[in-house]
């Protein structure tokens, strides 16, 4: 079995009944950091004793618990959690206590399994010293005959997922076009498998994994360097 998920969040069984809200918002705000290291972590294909796939850290105001195996493949070990603290710093661009966390938890968590402690402890510098940015490319596509290349991004922050698109003329290099075309909460089950291709038909297209359009952009707009975006799945429409 291979460590594939890393999590930080309120405890659910703790905050469910009576504040689940104050836990989603939370969740929300951190997730961007969860989906940054369970991508990462998944890369070095660590091999666990088969009873794990996640490590979650779970944060509690309310007694702290024994770290323990539980449903389904969770190495679940439970930590403090300061609400002043998180409170201070919720929205904002100060991660340092999410981190502090996730390093408490992880060696915790090394106390109760072998896991690859080390690469973890890396993992959160390296994310601290790219300024807690987690950005990747979702597609680049050239369309020779239309001249042009367009690269799609997407950007997970503590208060949002956005994609970003540019679009570049090939022989002259210069960007017609540039900006965010979808915008949405700040939890990755909201983006899906929207975005897999981009086609050009008249105007641009956004294909998702069934193979049909997502999202359209004006063709003729790019070239007065405007991005006007139509959103065609309704799932989309926030």
């Amino acid at each position: 079995m291979t460590l594939y998920y890393l999590y930080l969040g309120l405890d659910y069984h703790t905050y469910c009944k009576n504040e689940n809200d104050f836990r989603y918002q939370f969740q929300k705000h951190t997730c961007f950091i969860s989906n940054y290291m369970s991508k990462v972590i998944r890369k070095y294909r660590f091999k666990t004793d088969g009873t794990f796939n996640m490590i979650s850290v779970a944060l509690t105001e309310y007694g702290v618990k024994e770290t323990s195996i539980i449903p389904i493949e969770v190495l679940k070990v439970f930590l403090p959690f300061d609400r002043n603290r998180y409170e201070a710093i919720k929205g904002t661009s100060e991660f340092e206590y999410y981190l502090e966390l996730l390093e408490a938890g992880y060696r915790k968590a090394a106390e109760f399994k072998e896991i690859p402690l080390e690469i973890l402890l890396n993992l959160i510098e390296e994310f601290r010293a790219n300024g807690c940015t987690n950005e990747w490319l979702i597609r680049k596509r050239k369309f020779k005959n239309f001249d042009l290349e367009i690269i799609l991004t997407g950007h997970f922050t503590t208060n949002d997922l956005h994609f970003d698109m540019s679009i570049k003329q090939i022989s002259t290099k210069q960007v017609l076009a540039q900006g965010t075309i979808y915008s949405t909460n700040a939890d990755e089950n909201s983006y899906g498998g929207y975005f897999k291709d981009i086609i050009i038909d008249d105007d641009i297209f956004l294909i998702d994994e069934f193979k049909t359009p997502a999202l359209k952009i004006n063709f003729k707009d790019i070239f007065e360097s405007k991005l006007t975006v139509e959103i065609l799945n309704e799932n989309l429409k926030n």
